[in-house]
């Protein structure tokens, strides 16, 4: 049963999938996350990648009501700047082939460093995954989780989040990213 903050609905007329959050894991946790209709403070972040800005505008729908109700952007609420309501990361989501859910970025705001940003990148990222078992649930996608990342970084995402590993060769994207997937049945590396 997927987590009572986690909403899916599924509009079979359109083929939409529409993703709400409201405060995962709960409200008054010390960081939680939520969907957010507007451009969070974390796409002014130097790391992004240059297409970033317009991946986060395409997620957010632009002018268009429908791309702002998907869902496709998370956001992290925590405690930033002597303020607790502060927007302290974000990760962007696209419902891909297979209908199955897939991470095109997550980025924290500068000034989140160290242990700070590994919990905020953990916890969008564990919520990614409740959100890909709420859709599985509702008949969406198989429940796996993918991840497009830079090539150079493979190996690191995949020491720290574990379970994720590379998808099939047939899959990945072309250019300088690849594609790892986790599926909920996978074993898990040091797990019991």
């Amino acid at each position: 049963m997927s987590h009572p903050r986690i909403q899916v609905e599924v509009r079979r007329s359109g083929q939409e999938t529409r993703i709400k959050v409201s405060g995962w894991p709960r409200k008054d946790a010390a960081l939680a996350i939520y969907t957010t209709n507007e451009a969070p403070a974390s796409i002014s972040s130097p790391e992004w990648d240059p297409g970033d800005e317009q991946a986060l505008a395409r997620r957010l729908g632009g002018s268009d009501t429908a791309g702002r109700l998907k869902g496709r952007v998370l956001q992290a609420v925590g405690f930033r700047d002597f303020d607790y309501n502060a927007s302290v990361g974000a990760l962007l989501l696209h419902v891909g082939p297979a209908n199955r859910l897939r991470i095109l970025r997550v980025q924290v705001v500068d000034g989140v460093t160290g242990l700070d940003e590994l919990e905020t990148r953990a916890a969008l990222v564990a919520c990614a995954g409740e959100l890909a078992a709420a859709m599985k649930e509702q008949g969406v996608g198989d429940g796996c989780l993918d991840w497009e990342v830079r090539s150079d970084a493979e190996g690191g995402v995949m020491q720290l989040y574990p379970g994720f590993e590379k998808a099939p060769q047939r899959e990945q994207p072309r250019g300088p990213r690849s594609l790892l997937r986790k599926c909920p049945d996978a074993p898990v590396e040091g797990g019991n």
